[in-house]
């Protein structure tokens, strides 16, 4: 398997820091991927440190990929822990702005295939919903597991997402400033307390508006002239962060098809029967899901 080494760009932003943007490249001139991570995480959910990972995948397949890590996440300057004075608008007005601006100007591209795990598809589809400029530079969107409103019930559910992230959890934020997600093993990266609060907002059942200027999004794409071509899947194991039937009421929400959802499992000829994250990360899915993503924005054109 021929490794890809890694290329780290930053990304100025207004608030004088910078965003981490890696770049994973074997052939210049292919279709650019910018792909976009969700809450407590960083951009590691796409590459691994021993050259896996779906951004190597389809970098080795001619693709030009960057992974995104948020203001205060992963390899972005300052970290959350030093600077968190920010919400979810500063990451859809500005950080995926930027990102993709940065991925056309690096690639030469005028479109960009995008891709996002978790809340980073509902982020994702803010920022293009809200800003039609940039949804014209999309050649298409790919989303894995990403849900906005949790319906389903479980004890899972009960003690990570209503007794921890929208209680306990979010005391913690707002007392410190951030939520120290990595100390206390609740994910891969720390989050600041603006945007646990802002989705925790969202997480509840309610209408996809922005929580401080009333901004429709839902409306938006509903009513949009153009919206990209969008694949989405999910995991037969993911109890409550991603669970199938919430991310079909997210692609209903947001205007496509809901029944378009590819759930995988063994039962519909996968290896495993993924859970929320090994779904991008278990070393089966390098044949399980990668190839049909390559398929998906190989279909594309860009």
């Amino acid at each position: 398997m021929e490794r890809v080494e890694k290329q780290l760009e930053r990304v100025p932003i207004d608030s004088g820091g910078t965003l981490a943007l890696h770049r994973f490249c074997l052939a210049p001139g292919g279709p650019a991927v910018l792909a976009v991570h969700g809450s407590i995480s960083n951009g590691r959910m796409f590459y691994s440190n021993s050259g896996r990972g779906l951004a190597p995948f389809l970098a080795r397949r001619g693709f030009d990929v960057y992974v995104l890590d948020y203001r205060g996440r992963g390899e972005s300057r300052p970290s959350v822990r030093e600077f968190h004075d920010f919400d979810q608008r500063d990451l859809i007005l500005e950080d995926i702005p930027r990102a993709l601006q940065r991925v056309r100007d690096l690639s030469g591209r005028p479109k960009v295939h995008a891709l996002a795990h978790s809340w980073g598809g509902v982020l994702l589809l803010s920022a293009l919903g809200r800003q039609p400029d940039i949804c014209d530079s999309i050649a298409s969107v790919g989303l894995f597991a990403t849900k906005r409103v949790v319906h389903v019930r479980g004890v899972r559910r009960l003690f990570a997402l209503d007794m921890f992230w929208k209680g306990w959890g979010l005391w913690v934020s707002g007392a410190l400033g951030y939520l120290p997600a990595r100390a206390l093993r609740a994910g891969s990266d720390d989050e600041s307390f603006g945007t646990h609060r802002d989705c925790v907002t969202w997480v509840r059942p309610g209408a996809w508006v922005d929580p401080t200027d009333g901004f429709d999004y839902a409306g938006a794409w509903r009513d949009g002239d153009s919206r990209p071509r969008l694949r989405a899947w999910a995991a037969i194991n993911d109890a409550y962060l991603g669970h199938p039937e919430d991310c079909r009421v997210f692609l209903e929400e947001a205007g496509y098809d809901p029944a378009g959802l590819i759930v995988l499992s063994r039962a519909n000829g996968q290896r495993q029967d993924y859970d929320h994250i090994n779904l991008l990360t278990h070393p089966d899915a390098e044949s399980d899901l990668y190839p049909q993503v390559e398929g998906w924005i190989g279909e594309s054109p860009a």
